[in-house]
């Protein structure tokens, strides 16, 4: 296989310490062109040839190791990507997510759903209600109060169940008889006035003599 670069070691300077300097040139083109996969026996002759061999070695052990590191890359990357995916498949099959799942169908069928219509009661409905559940509201006022207020919640939502707002009277306490207490008759001790009313007469009395005096 073809190689993108071809290392050169130190140790080879003690391998071409003895060949000139054009077998030196003849042997690295040899190596480059065999690594690239390229021919290359033209160029070995005589001592290149042995120089060769001691090359080769090298190059072939280099490009193992790298094989085997970028298979390792590969391996890494591909394993990391399996588990992304695993990870992504756990997310989507976690309870959260198909709680999720079930509350989005769900919602979509109630959308499917005709809506229901809200009926007004009557009197008489609500009085048959009130008497089954054995409640102390007055079905008149309960049918007035929500007919003037067009049956509106107190939410500003319109009334769906008018016997669920009943049970929600039941439970304020609404239209409920209220007991009063009445306290008992005390009887507190009278005061005589009949000295005050003497001596108001008295002082009466005075003033107009006095009066009198003045205008004589």
């Amino acid at each position: 296989m073809a190689k993108e670069y071809v290392p050169i070691f130190f140790d080879w300077l003690d391998v071409t310490q003895d060949l000139t300097a054009e077998e030196k040139g003849n042997l690295i083109d040899a190596v480059v062109s065999y690594a690239s996969g390229g021919e290359y026996e033209h160029l070995l002759s005589g001592g290149c040839r042995i120089a060769f061999r001691f090359l080769k070695g090298q190059v072939d052990r280099n490009a193992a190791i790298s094989d085997v590191r970028r298979n390792a890359r590969l391996n890494k990357a591909e394993q990391n990507g399996t588990n992304d995916n695993k990870t992504e498949q756990n997310e989507s099959n976690s309870p959260k997510e198909k709680e999720k799942e079930k509350y989005k169908e769900k919602e979509k069928e109630k959308d499917k759903e005709p809506q229901k219509r809200f009926t007004p009661p009557t009197v008489e409905e609500v009085a048959e209600y009130c008497k089954e559940r054995g409640n102390n509201i007055n079905p008149q006022y309960f049918v007035d109060y929500h007919i003037a207020r067009d049956w509106v919640l107190s939410n500003g939502k319109k009334m769906k169940d008018w016997k669920a707002t009943i049970r929600t009277w039941e439970g304020n306490n609404y239209n409920r008889g209220k007991t009063v207490k009445v306290l008992p008759a005390q009887n507190f001790p009278q005061r005589d006035y009949s000295d005050v009313n003497e001596q108001i007469m008295s002082d009466l009395a005075a003033e107009v003599a006095e009066f009198n005096k003045g205008a004589g």
